[in-house]
């Protein structure tokens, strides 16, 4: 009875403990609503109660007992749940991150996982659940360098062939280093991720791409995220080993952030239509976006230092109905290379802060015909040619025609009146 009025004692002392030192601690991660886990342990076992925090593991939902470093913990239902602080080689950081995988695979009840602030050394892939939130404070996870062996990849499916829908998969903030692209193929690996974000997450020196999402990833985000220096491209949505049967990644989106410095292209669209990108800052490579599917939209992007803007289909994949709108590009070699296209939509789109597939002005009529040269850095061919008359006075409109050749327009206006006119290109 003595033994057991001690232990109830220890019990209240730390959850007491930790309810002082409840204010210490931010408010995403207290809820104090809820109680404080209850703690068991074996007689010897050595374990702390810090706001919260136990050996640096932190775990809810159903009652579970974990092992991890000698100490056996049982944790009650709690808000949060499960955040963890192991750092280790050797495969350490790989054995508490994965049981955290796991249980939150096994659980009905906890599918977030928050990490705060600490870097992980995993020595293996890290296998996602297909229901799973991950929530970062400023936390980076590298590949173990004492594990030399090329990984596929940092995170990716544990079920690639499984459907994952309506932001069963959400991650934020996370930020995924490959290590001078040494270490795994890619920084993220997700396969059939239907309507799925990753909210301002960072992918750095992979071997091959940053981010790679295959198959019908329908509706797939990414916002506000960020790539660098890997080894092939920063974003690549790929066909993947479901593509005969469900298709690409159609409808994805890229909103925001910065693809940046990646080796080959900086988005490449393999396969999947409608994708869409916007208000994205895409720099230092050698193609901004390569595509080889069909209607993709461009727009609202700054681009710089980059061999070609964009490139436009292969020997056997035409790009049909693309958009391409309000781009402004800087140190662009090459706006384009319509390699195998048709109706690619331009509108509003810059280089240098030139206009290049818009050219507008006025002049006053002779009464014959005159000739209005077509600037150097007008791209692609006239889709739709104006000319009106501007001001009061005039008895006859302005009649007009462009050579065949594309490189003028001629224009027979009523002399002495002042006229405008608008070329608008597409390819």
């Amino acid at each position: 009875m003595k033994k057991l009025l001690v232990s109830i004692a220890v019990v209240l002392f730390l959850v007491c403990a930790a309810d002082a030192a409840q204010p210490k601690i931010s408010p995403d991660r207290i809820n104090t609503s809820r109680p404080f886990p209850s703690i068991t342990m074996d007689e010897d076992a050595n374990i702390t109660l810090d706001g919260g925090w136990i050996q640096n593991f932190w775990v809810g939902g159903e009652v579970r007992t974990l092992s991890y470093a000698g100490v056996i913990v049982t944790l009650s239902p709690w808000l949060i749940p499960l955040a963890i602080g192991a750092s280790g080689y050797g495969g350490d950081d790989f054995r508490v991150m994965n049981a955290a995988l796991e249980y939150i695979n096994d659980s009905n009840y906890t599918k977030t996982w928050v990490l705060y602030g600490q870097n992980f050394y995993p020595d293996q892939v890290l296998l996602i659940p297909s229901k799973i939130k991950i929530y970062s404070h400023g936390s980076t996870i590298w590949p173990d360098p004492t594990n030399t062996t090329v990984r596929d990849a940092i995170i990716a499916d544990r079920y690639p062939s499984e459907a994952k829908d309506f932001h069963d998969i959400y991650i934020k903030g996370l930020i995924l280093d490959g290590i001078d692209k040494t270490y795994v193929n890619y920084c993220l690996n997700l396969s059939r991720a239907k309507y799925c974000k990753l909210d301002s997450v960072s992918a750095l020196h992979a071997i091959k791409d940053g981010f790679l999402i295959r198959d019908d990833s329908w509706g797939f985000v990414l916002s506000d995220c960020y790539t660098y220096d890997n080894g092939e491209r920063g974003v690549h949505f790929a066909p993947g080993p479901n593509f005969a049967e469900y298709g690409g990644p159609n409808t994805a989106i890229i909103r925001g952030g910065r693809i940046m410095a990646d080796d080959e292209h900086s988005i490449f669209i393999e396969a999947g239509n409608d994708i869409w990108i916007s208000n994205v800052d895409i720099n230092s490579a050698g193609v901004g976006v390569y595509c080889l599917a069909d209607s993709p939209t461009i727009e609202s992007c700054y681009m710089e230092a980059l061999t070609y803007g964009f490139y436009w289909g292969d020997g056997s994949n035409r790009v049909d109905n693309a958009l391409i709108r309000n781009n402004h590009l800087y140190s662009v070699s090459n706006f384009m290379a319509s390699v195998n296209q048709s109706n690619t939509r331009l509108e509003g789109n810059f280089i240098d802060g030139v206009a290049i597939d818009t050219f507008s002005g006025w002049a006053t009529g002779t009464g014959s015909e005159q000739s209005i040269d077509f600037p150097a850095t007008l791209y692609g061919t006239p889709h739709d040619v104006r000319v009106w008359n501007i001001e009061t006075g005039a008895t006859s409109n302005p009649v007009f025609y462009t050579d065949e050749s594309w490189t003028c327009i001629n224009v027979t206006a009523q002399n002495g009146i002042n006229y405008r006119y608008k070329v608008q290109t597409s390819l």
